[in-house]
């Protein structure tokens, strides 16, 4: 399960890192167009900056239910 997670952080920071070249190439010339894609850019770049922070945290619980239960198993065969 936790491999799961792995795999999709790295989709998603993989596809951060395209957006935020892409957002970088549209120059600020006033086009409507050009703009509107700016913006789009910036909405899902936000939206996936948070879509990692969320999933770096659910990992991070996992690791400590994965300790909480190794210690628990270490003292009952102690």
């Amino acid at each position: 399960m936790k491999e799961k997670f792995e795999e999709i952080l790295i989709k998603k920071e993989k596809e951060l890192a395209y957006l935020k070249n892409n957002v970088q190439g549209f120059k600020s010339n006033g086009v409507l167009e050009n703009r509107i894609n700016r913006t789009k850019l910036n909405y899902r770049t936000k939206e996936l900056t948070e879509e990692i922070k969320n999933i770096k945290s659910y990992l991070k619980r996992i690791d400590f239910v994965e300790k909480v239960r190794d210690y628990e198993n270490n003292s009952r065969n102690s």
